[in-house]
Formats: structure tokens, sequence, C-alpha cells
């Protein structure tokens, strides 16, 4: 489970010992007492956003957070696929992912839907007769 982020004034302390007095990695933890990863992790970010100490001097918590902590844009949804045409007889994968990119042509590509696919059924959605146990042996304990 990943730890909560530090303060910013933390951070803020990170960037100032680091751009202005020349720290290296290991005494700017010891000083803030934060893992070296963790220093690394802020100072990357900070070099990333083009942040200096000069620029965060002056600014609050929630500023500094907008800067480095970027949230990352929202992933491009596709249509998703009809399940339930795959239960018709004589279709096949293909073929229902053909029909599909023609009503979509920006969905997914033909592996991808097959991942989709796998994907939903992982999930146990897919109930079709043919994925269901067609036989139940009895046995009873010590035959076989």
């Amino acid at each position: 489970m990943p730890q909560k982020r530090s303060d910013m004034r933390r951070v803020k302390e990170v960037l100032r010992l680091a751009h202005e007095l020349g720290y290296s990695l290991r005494q700017v933890a010891e000083s803030v007492r934060l893992g070296r990863t963790s220093v690394r992790d802020y100072l990357a970010r900070a070099d990333a956003a083009g942040v200096r100490y000069e620029d965060v001097a002056d600014k609050g918590e929630a500023e500094i957070e907008a800067l480095l902590f970027r949230r990352p844009e929202p992933a491009v949804t596709r249509p998703q696929p009809d399940w339930a045409e795959l239960a018709k007889p004589a279709v096949s994968l293909l073929l229902v992912c053909q029909e599909y990119r023609e009503r979509h042509p920006d969905g997914y590509s033909y592996s991808h839907y097959v991942a989709a696919r796998f994907m939903w059924r992982r999930q146990g959605k897919d109930r079709f007769p043919w994925h269901e146990p067609q036989h139940k042996f009895e046995r009873r304990p010590g035959r076989l």
C-alpha cells in the first residue's frame, strides 16, 4: 500500500536544500527525515515541471502541489462492444469485431477487442450455455 505524500512544507524544504544550498541527495534526506527515494522523486518531479526553489518560495502548499503533482489527463473511453452478439449461432469473434469496427471506427483494434473480451469473461459476466460444465462426475472418496 503506498504511503501518504509528505506535506508540501517538507517538499519545499527539499527543494531549498537541494537548489539553494547544494546539498547532496543523502544530506537532504537526512535533514528532512525522508527516504532517499522520496527525495529523488520530489526532485525529479520538480525538474520535469521546470520548477526551482525560487519559483515556489512564496507559493502556498496547494499551489506547490498543483505544480508538482498534476493529475493525469483522463483516458479516452472507447465505446464498449455488445458481447451478447456472440451468443448468436454461427458468429465468430472476428466477425463481431469487424462489425464493431464498422460502427465505431475509433473503437478497439482486434487485439484489444480480444483482450477486452477476455477481461469481460474473467469478471464472470459471460454465461453462455457452452461455457458451463457439461458433466459432473460423482465419486466416492478413495475411488477414481
